[in-house]
């Protein structure tokens, strides 16, 4: 019998440091780890939600669901998230159903990546 050993991608993520750093920063702490907590909740619903399109199939829904995670993005300077979204409308736009699941697949492992990455980070922005 051979043995086949099945491997969880691994994504890297690239966030913009001073990006973040200038909309979440605050000199309390207390204030800067609110903001931070907002927005990791914000963009954890609104990747919740295109899941939840896709698997439902409203692609009208999900598009504006990515418009919105693009935003988040672009606003808290992760660039990764931002690409990928880019590339999950673009699959649905195409109405390429294999890449759109693929690509939202990767959106969802890169998002929770990269909001670990900065849920400890709040005295950093201080």
């Amino acid at each position: 019998m051979n043995v086949v050993t099945i491997r969880e991608p691994s994504e890297q993520i690239h966030i913009d440091t001073q990006q973040l750093n200038s909309n979440l920063a605050s000199n309390i702490p207390e204030i800067t780890g609110d903001r931070v907590f907002h927005m990791a909740d914000a963009m954890a619903q609104v990747l919740g939600e295109a899941e939840t399109n896709f698997l439902s199939g409203q692609n009208e829904q999900l598009i504006i669901g990515l418009a919105k995670i693009s935003q988040l993005a672009q606003q808290f300077g992760f660039l990764t998230i931002l690409h990928v979204a880019k590339d999950v409308e673009y699959a649905v736009r195409i109405n390429d159903q294999v890449a759109a699941s693929a690509t939202l697949h990767r959106l969802l492992r890169i998002g929770e990546k990269s909001l670990y990455a900065i849920w400890d980070m709040p005295e950093r922005f201080v």
